[in-house]
């Protein structure tokens, strides 16, 4: 974490410009707001998802389910880490901040959902359509499919991935030691074209959190 510089409000608001003006030539301050706010995006994002599936069970209002629904767990390269060292930050300091540890475990939550649902499916086959956290990148770095399709294999599952963006052979330095960890035999498990995963799968998940059973 980069080295906290405190600004007296007083005399920046007096001079806001300047103020602005100094943050953004700092890049050690930039790196430090962008860190902030990854934090606090993680538990909006639970958050919304919580209190959007009780709109969801509502039968009264007029919203569609479909404009509700948050999509599938949280991960990336920044905004687990940011989290964890807020929470540890916290800890050091003898703070108790139950709103960010929650955060990181109603995200465990989510993926143990999704792995008890398909276990308790009658498919053993699953297409993967989507590995990376987000779409059109190939950074697997704590990507929640990334955990998903490992506990399936450790679970006997036969899983196929599609990725068009994800190439093995193209993946470097913490991003490949990551996938490298999870998913040793990521190439036997990535397919070229979607029609090669979907033929035979009992189950698929698309992309962003979706479920389709075949």
């Amino acid at each position: 974490m980069p080295t906290t510089r405190v600004f007296r409000w007083k005399s920046a608001a007096g001079n806001f410009e300047a103020f602005l003006h100094n943050i953004a030539r700092d890049p050690a301050m930039l790196e430090y707001l962008n860190n902030a706010q990854n934090r606090k995006r993680a538990p909006n994002e639970n958050f919304a998802r919580e209190v959007m599936e009780l709109f969801c069970e509502d039968t009264i209002l007029n919203i569609s389910p479909s404009y509700l629904r948050p999509g599938f767990a949280f991960g990336g390269s920044c905004l687990p880490k940011d989290l964890r060292s807020l929470l540890h930050l916290a800890r050091v300091n003898g703070a108790d901040l139950p709103l960010l540890a929650g955060t990181l475990a109603t995200n465990e939550i989510v993926i143990n959902e999704v792995v008890d649902r398909v276990v308790a499916l009658d498919g053993r086959s699953v297409a993967l359509l989507g590995l990376s956290f987000k779409m059109n990148t190939d950074d697997l770095r704590e990507s929640p499919n990334v955990e998903l399709a490992e506990r399936l294999l450790g679970k006997g599952f036969d899983v196929r991935i599609y990725d068009p963006i994800v190439n093995p052979a193209r993946l470097v330095g913490a991003n490949r030691r990551h996938v490298e960890s999870k998913l040793p035999h990521l190439g036997r498990l990535l397919h070229r074209e979607p029609g090669e995963v979907l033929p035979g799968a009992g189950i698929s998940r698309l992309l962003m959190g979706r479920y389709l059973i075949i």
